[in-house]
């Protein structure tokens, strides 16, 4: 049987048709002439538009900045220049795209062998259905969406406010259930220093849809004093896709602070982690957060930190303390945000991708 592609149909196309027919696996990426049965499921790799955040101006500070900005084209070009096989946009990159840019977009990703994934924001906003709809024109099957950002104590106080909080993202998730079922798509929830582990994984339950799971951030449970390698096994089960990051942690007067740094090179126990969610999501991408240049700070050793938990243990806090003091970060990898800040134009490009390219080389190893 000659199972070579036309030429007039794509790789990702071939790939596909092949699957359903049972020829190969169903996972274009991991195409190879003859994959034998046993061999274990390769994670597609891939980032998040704000690992280009100086590139393309996403968040802060480069929102603003003056110059030439990368656009969705070439974010996917770049992506895929460093090695990469999924692009993650984010919400604000798509906002002003009319549906036929959208069109030629998936076209100029198909043609790379590139994949899109869509980030739309807080679910609780108008542009997050945009960004749903807006999915499937991209090819995308998944769109994460954080519901918060450090909501105890800056907005929930009390438990009876966290309790409204939990009851509000609760039904916001299962009315966008029902249009994720019908887009043909799955909505994953960032653990994003809001809800706890377990509090994350009984938000998933109650919501109970197999169109809405979890995004896991390798990280980001430090910001409610969870350990990372515990919640990945907690939320495993759940999870639709990732950010992988990694962060060279250190204690302050107030709790800690936390700073991206190059895969593999912080202090997070990540080969741990990046095997517990092999074992509970065998296939589900890994999609690389390198944020350079902002740091941040759980000062949960401030009154008032835990008035909005309940039943936060002592040994979960000692776990992620142990956690956070197991493994000392590479000092030469570490990049101040003053010296990332004042880097000229073309060298900041440049340490993007560099950077990039060493998580993109960290988790190939792995």
């Amino acid at each position: 049987m000659n199972l070579e592609p036309p030429a007039t149909l794509s790789r990702r196309a071939f790939l596909t048709a092949t699957a359903a027919a049972g020829l190969v696996r169903a996972n274009p990426s991991s195409f190879d002439k003859a994959a034998p049965a046993t061999r274990p499921p390769i994670h597609a790799i891939g980032c998040v538009a704000y690992s280009f955040n100086y590139a393309i101006g996403v968040l802060k500070p480069y929102q603003n900045r003056t110059g030439e900005r990368w656009d969705a084209f070439r974010f996917i070009d770049e992506t895929k220049q460093a090695g990469g096989e999924v692009a993650q946009m984010f919400v604000n990159m798509l906002t002003k795209i009319d549906d036929a840019t959208l069109a030629r977009l998936r076209r100029h990703a198909d043609e790379r062998d590139m994949r899109i994934e869509v980030h739309g924001g807080n679910p609780f906003n108008p542009t997050f259905e945009r960004a749903m709809r807006q999915a499937p024109l991209l090819g995308a099957r998944t769109v994460m969406g954080t519901l918060g950002m450090f909501v105890r104590p800056d907005k929930t106080k009390t438990l009876a406010e966290w309790d409204a909080f939990h009851a509000q993202c609760r039904e916001r998730l299962r009315r966008l259930a029902i249009p994720a079922r019908e887009l043909g798509i799955t909505l994953a929830v960032a653990n994003h220093y809001d809800f706890t582990t377990r509090e994350l994984r009984t938000l998933m339950e109650e919501v109970d849809s197999p169109h809405v799971g979890v995004m896991f951030d390798s990280g980001n449970s430090l910001g409610t004093l969870d350990d990372p390698l515990e919640a990945a096994e907690i939320l495993g089960p759940f999870v639709k896709t990732t950010h992988i990051k990694d962060y060279v942690i250190r204690e302050t007067p107030r709790g800690f602070s936390l700073r991206m740094m190059p895969l593999g090179t912080g202090s997070l126990r990540l080969a741990e982690i990046l095997r517990a969610l092999d074992r509970h999501a065998p296939t589900v991408d890994f999609i690389v957060q390198m944020y350079n240049d902002a740091e941040t700070e759980v000062p949960w050793l401030d009154d008032g930190f835990f008035a909005a938990y309940r039943g936060k243990s002592a040994a979960e806090i000692a776990a992620t303390l142990r956690h956070i003091r197991a493994k000392p970060h590479d000092p030469s990898a570490f990049r101040s945000s003053e010296f990332v800040r004042d880097l000229p134009h073309e060298e900041h490009l440049a340490f993007e991708r560099e950077r990039l390219r060493k998580c993109f080389d960290y988790l190939r190893r792995r």
